[in-house]
């Protein structure tokens, strides 16, 4: 039997199931409540929902970026003992949980230490394609679905160390190939699926770090978002 969520060894919970419906209930409830009574803006979205990206990458993004070549060889020619390897520890919950939950309370700082932003601004400095107007953010909503596979459904195999290394390695590949293409710029604001998430999340978060809205919990809210089934 594959363990559901992420890896390790399956756990259930002593509790009933109804407390379980009651809980996911009240959520969506609470959620409603939040936004009954939220005026509706007038102002018109400008599709820019990416904080602007340092043109200059970081030295924070360097770094992570060397770490995680680190990791990838780590991964994929270290020990595949999945406790004693840290390449998925450090995705699978310290990338994939514990850092959109800090940007969602604190704000989106993920674009000036992206070693995703690093790679993209050294191959994507001009677009050679133009974006097509109906991929909206489709790009960036597949590949969620994909990330989201590998963890739920996949994790027999994408949460080993030598799989875990192999996502990375992939999607780095793809992030230079889509930002030569298209350039940095456009790919960052709306196929790659980090900075896309953490700029949505981070409307929830405290500091704006630059974009539009006020300070404060929710203060991103106050921007709309642009109109896309995506």
């Amino acid at each position: 039997m594959l363990p559901l969520h992420a890896f390790g060894a399956r756990y259930d919970l002593p509790a009933p199931l109804y407390l379980f419906l009651i809980g996911a209930g009240a959520v969506v409830f609470v959620s409603f409540l939040l936004v009954l009574r939220r005026p509706v803006t007038r102002v018109r979205p400008t599709g820019d929902d990416v904080p602007p990206v340092p043109h200059v990458p970081s030295w924070p993004g360097w770094l992570l970026f060397m770490i995680a070549l680190v990791m990838i060889f780590g991964g994929l020619f270290g020990t595949q003992s999945t406790p004693d390897n840290i390449v998925v520890t450090a995705f699978w919950l310290v990338f994939w949980i514990a850092l959109p939950i800090s940007i969602a309370v604190i704000g989106n700082y993920w674009p000036y230490i992206s070693p995703l932003n690093v790679v993209a601004r050294l191959v994507g400095s001009k677009a050679r394609l133009a974006w097509p107007g109906s991929w909206g953010y489709w790009p960036a909503t597949i590949l969620f679905f994909l990330f989201a596979c590998g963890e739920l459904v996949f994790n027999g195999v994408t949460t080993t160390p030598a799989g875990t290394a192999w996502v990375l390695l992939a999607y780095g590949i793809l992030n230079a190939a889509m930002a030569y293409l298209f350039g940095a710029e456009t790919w960052l604001r709306r196929g790659e699926v980090f900075s896309v998430l953490f700029a949505t999340w981070s409307r929830l978060g405290y500091f704006r770090f630059g974009t539009p809205g006020t300070r404060g919990f929710f203060g991103g809210l106050h921007r709309p978002f642009e109109a896309s089934v995506s």
